[in-house]
């Protein structure tokens, strides 16, 4: 923890543009379903392309999952709020970014991050992520990260699918390729990632439920934040371990 913290504090007094600094997470797990989770969670297909989860080198991101900040950004931009009981340090980083500071990923500082153990959990803390990330874009009226609009996408795509492939032959044939693709790569990362051949077919279920997951919350903080104007769920503020 102590070369974590001088690391980190070294890189915030060698460049003053970098507001916030973080590191690798090294997903933990407590048995074979927590260590699928682990595994999705550390691929990007399961977190999408530029997550600070799944990269490999140093460089500058739009979030972070363990930052450090010095004082002074606090008393720039304020503290942490606290009505989001998820994306609060999304919604930190974006303000950060918003007034011209910068977030540095470094390769070298690390943390442990223990995953849920269950599947059901694990429904539970996507379908939040996606429901608060609406509450938060509606706060700074943008989508702070585009990558986070591939599962509500994905979703709609599932919804209109059904009717749209009944229509002709050739509409199936092509409604039916994004689909085919995501099977694909469900299939592909499942079976390039596995560390025994028995956990195949959990994998290829961790990776919907986490997709489907946050799609359906995105889709309920639109309805509740954007449609009804209403204030976050309370069922939607309790915790998921």
């Amino acid at each position: 923890m102590q070369y974590v913290l001088a690391g980190a504090v070294s890189i915030l007094l060698k460049n003053e543009e970098v507001w916030c600094v973080g590191g690798r997470v090294h997903n933990e797990y407590l048995d074979e379903t927590g260590e699928n989770i682990a595994i999705a969670m550390s691929t990007a297909f399961g977190m999408g392309l530029g997550n600070f989860r799944t990269l490999d080198e140093s460089d500058f991101v739009d979030t972070v999952g363990t930052p450090m900040y010095p004082y002074w950004v606090f008393e720039k931009i304020g503290f942490f709020d606290e009505q989001l009981i998820r994306n609060q340090d999304d919604d930190f980083n974006y303000r950060i970014t918003k007034e011209g500071g910068k977030i540095y990923y470094e390769q070298d500082i690390s943390l442990k991050y223990y995953v849920r153990g269950n599947l059901k959990g694990l429904w539970r803390q996507f379908f939040q992520y996606g429901y608060w990330k609406v509450f938060v874009n509606k706060k700074h009226n943008a989508v702070t990260t585009i990558r986070q609009l591939a599962p509500p996408l994905f979703v709609l795509y599932l919804v209109a699918a059904s009717p749209i492939l009944m229509i002709g032959k050739y509409t199936m044939l092509f409604g039916s390729l994004p689909l085919t693709l995501y099977l694909l790569m469900n299939v592909f990362f499942s079976v390039r990632f596995a560390d025994r051949s028995k956990d195949i077919f959990q994998l290829m279920l961790v990776y919907p439920i986490m997709h489907v997951s946050y799609g359906l919350g995105y889709w309920k903080g639109i309805l509740d934040f954007m449609v009804r104007n209403k204030k976050p769920s309370e069922n939607q503020k309790r915790l998921s371990r």
